[in-house]
Formats: structure tokens, C-alpha cells, sequence
């Protein structure tokens, strides 16, 4: 019984979305596709740029970035290699790390958080067209 109310509710409201039409295709519904590109290029004829050129990456990730404090006290340094992909509205998003500091996850979660917090980009283009573009950076974490 219950799969019947099922049913006859599902009939009624396909019926009545269709109802008040005056083309002549009644019982039919056009539907727009709208197609979301999730490609994420790796090399296009214009790169993504930060907003203040790759000397304003440095100076953003210097002033942002904060050395752990338990790998203060344990010595630890090395480089965190941290890919994400700049969308087209300048956006960061898929944020990974490909290799982290040895022996310093906090140092990794810290280059994490910077990332993740970087202002808009200028969106890459290829063939005239704003595309989703892969980024590669190295973070070094050094103790003076």
C-alpha cells in the first residue's frame, strides 16, 4: 500500500508541473544542462598570478606563516611541497600536500593554513578562456 502512495504522489506532481503549458508538446520538460568544467590544467598559455607577484607569495607566506612551536623544540626544518589549483574566480582549492617536513606533521599543517588563507589570484587563461590551473610551491621551514 505504501508504494502505491508513492506512486500516485509522483504521477500527481510530474502532472502538475507540466500543467498551464500552451505549446503543444504537453508532457514534456525542457531542461537546461548546466556542464561545470572540473579540469585542472597544469601548464596553460597564461599562468595564475598572485596578486602582488612572486615576490608578494614570499612576503605573504613569511608574514603569515608561524614555526611551530613543538618543531622549535625539537629542531626540526625542511621543506613542505604543497600543491592547490587557483580557480577561475582566483580562488584556492584541493589543497595537498606532496611531501611533507620529515618528522614535523605541524610543520605541514602550518603550510596548510597559509595556503588556505591566501587572497584571490589572477585566474589563468588558455585559448582566451579563465581555466582552473595547478599550482606547485615549496614552503621551507628554517631555523636560524
Amino acid at each position: 500500500m505504501k508504494k502505491m502512495k508513492f506512486i500516485v504522489l509522483l504521477l500527481l506532481t510530474a502532472s502538475v508541473s507540466c500543467f498551464g503549458q500552451k505549446n503543444s508538446n504537453r508532457g514534456t520538460i525542457k531542461v537546461k544542462k548546466h556542464v561545470v568544467d572540473t579540469t585542472i590544467y597544469t601548464k596553460v598559455d597564461v599562468m595564475p598570478e598572485f596578486s602582488y607577484g612572486n615576490a608578494g607569495i614570499s612576503k605573504f607566506i613569511s608574514s603569515n606563516l608561524n614555526y611551530p612551536r613543538a618543531a622549535v623544540e625539537r629542531g626540526s626544518s625542511g621543506t613542505c611541497f604543497i600543491t592547490f589549483a587557483v580557480n577561475t574566480d582566483g580562488s584556492v582549492s584541493n589543497i595537498l600536500i606532496l611531501k611533507g617536513v620529515s618528522g614535523c606533521p605541524e610543520c605541514d599543517l602550518e603550510a596548510f593554513k597559509v595556503i588556505k588563507m591566501m587572497p584571490k589570484w589572477t585566474p589563468g587563461r588558455n585559448k582566451g578562456e579563465t581555466v582552473r590551473v595547478q599550482i606547485n610551491l615549496p614552503i621551507r621551514f628554517t631555523l636560524q
